[in-house]
């Protein structure tokens, strides 16, 4: 069967900002200071891609017709579970759940998340209440944390290819500056395979901390997505020792995003892929200071309730942990959000069937888009176990094709796939390191119904594109 030739990302939430450029205040408003161009700019850009995204949602039996997304990693499997689970056991019980509470986070949520992470990452020390700030979902720490490390214009490292809203929780507010560091070097050979593996990443960090010293920027840290999004896979301990090393030797932060750490299935094609290690569960002390690493978690993944924007920083680092919780006063999370996280936390019973649940429907859901890039003959990233989503290469590019001519095509497919009701993430905005064009991001845990109505959807936007010979 053909190759598929496939689409341009719907800008999803994560992917914002392709207005077009604002260059005066005027332009803007003349009620806005200058510092207020770029959210404004940026903020035109969410609403009209929220209008399309969120607007009209998919619904089997509400909503046929809606848009199905595969563009934005959110985990519908657990949805209907987690609502009865909080419906029928957590009350307000306690009226401190309707004040302030302190700015750090509540107090029961940080003992649960300590008890959990003791449980379920296996840290080498015990992770104890006062080490854990709440925030506003990982991407609002990730903007904290980055305002306190960082002076404007300092770097952050993070290996390609990466999250693609990174650039904006990094950039955005708090001025810092994203350095991708490249697996990719002249005319080296390049593998995805890279990205996981101990001495590349040594090789990658390196150049990237070298190149931007040269360039002026002071290196602040490093932030790995362990699994790792968008590619799906697992570091390796070794992988990961190698990683903290070279941040100890530079005396610079390392950042461990572990938001999918639960988020895990059987791929019967890999029984011996990689398995998730916490970086809390390695001997680090010989290779970096412990004060320098830190863990972020969240309830959006694992836990399917991304609105409830729910981020954790997990710090031995008690200076880091005052700098954010004096910002986080500006972006507390309700109370009621965390304790109701927090009573679910508490029920190890009712854990352990929700992640054994959580994983099977996993598992039937990746072998759903696995079997069908592979009758289509689409190539994607192998060996993989863990994320919301799976890497795959769409468009069938020619090394020498023109880059104008590819951009069309994925601004042309866009436009269908948005008419045909589904949504896929462009790879592009990944910043990989793909010699090879036609990479896209595609989330499977949608519900197997939402699923497999949006890979229809896609297969008739990319036969739409192929019969309009469009190339």
């Amino acid at each position: 069967m053909q190759t598929l030739k496939s689409l341009f990302l719907l800008l999803s939430i994560h992917s914002l900002g392709t207005t077009a450029a604002v260059t005066s205040r005027d332009d803007v408003s003349p009620y806005l200071a200058e510092r207020g161009i770029e959210p404004a700019q940026s903020g035109s850009g969410t609403i009209a891609s929220n209008k399309k995204t969120y607007a009209s949602i998919y619904d089997k039996n509400n909503n046929p017709d809606g848009l199905v997304n595969l563009g934005v990693a959110e985990n519908y499997l657990m949805h209907d579970d987690l609502a009865a689970y909080i419906e029928n056991n957590f009350t307000i019980a306690n009226p401190t759940d309707l004040t302030y509470g302190p700015s750090i986070g509540s107090a029961r949520l940080q003992k649960a998340l300590a008890s959990y992470l003791n449980s379920q990452f296996q840290p080498l020390e015990p992770v104890c209440a006062d080490s854990i700030a709440i925030g506003p979902g990982v991407t609002g720490l990730i903007d904290t944390i980055t305002w306190n490390i960082c002076n404007e214009g300092d770097g952050i490292i993070i290996p390609r290819p990466l999250y693609n809203s990174f650039p904006r929780d990094i950039e955005f507010r708090s001025k810092g500056k994203l350095i991708p560091a490249s697996f990719v070097w002249d005319n080296e050979t390049y593998s995805m395979d890279s990205a996981f593996d101990a001495a590349a990443n040594r090789a990658a960090l390196e150049r990237a901390y070298n190149n931007a010293t040269r360039a002026g920027i002071k290196v602040r840290g490093v932030i790995i997505t362990n699994p790792h999004n968008p590619l799906g896979r697992c570091y390796s301990k070794a992988a990961l020792k190698e990683i903290a090393s070279f941040c100890g030797e530079r005396k610079i932060h390392l950042f461990s995003d572990e938001i999918y750490a639960k988020s895990v299935y059987t791929n019967d094609q890999f029984p011996n892929a990689t398995t998730f290690t916490s970086i809390l569960s390695l001997p680090l002390n010989h290779l970096i200071d412990p004060k320098l690493v830190h863990l972020l978690y969240g309830m959006s993944k694992d836990f399917a309730a991304s609105g409830y924007r729910l981020g954790v920083l997990q710090s031995r680092n008690q200076d880091l942990i005052d700098a954010v919780t004096g910002i986080g006063s500006l972006t507390r999370p309700p109370f009621i959000a965390q304790n109701s996280w927090a009573r679910l936390l508490e029920d190890e019973t009712y854990l352990d069937q929700y992640f054994r649940t959580y994983s099977e429907r996993m598992t039937a859901s990746y072998y759903i888009i696995r079997d069908y890039l592979e009758q289509r003959g689409a190539s994607y990233f192998r060996g993989t176990n863990a994320g919301l989503f799976i890497w795959a290469r769409l468009i069938d590019w020619p090394e020498d094709g023109s880059a104008e001519e590819y951009a069309t095509l994925k601004a042309k497919l866009l436009e269908t796939c948005l008419r045909n009701g589904v949504n896929i993430a462009d790879g592009e905005t990944y910043k990989p390191d793909n010699l090879e064009k036609g990479w896209f991001r595609l989330t499977f845990t949608v519900g197997e119904d939402r699923l497999r109505v949006g890979l229809e959807r896609l297969t008739k936007s990319l036969t739409q594109i192929q019969s309009a010979k469009f190339r």
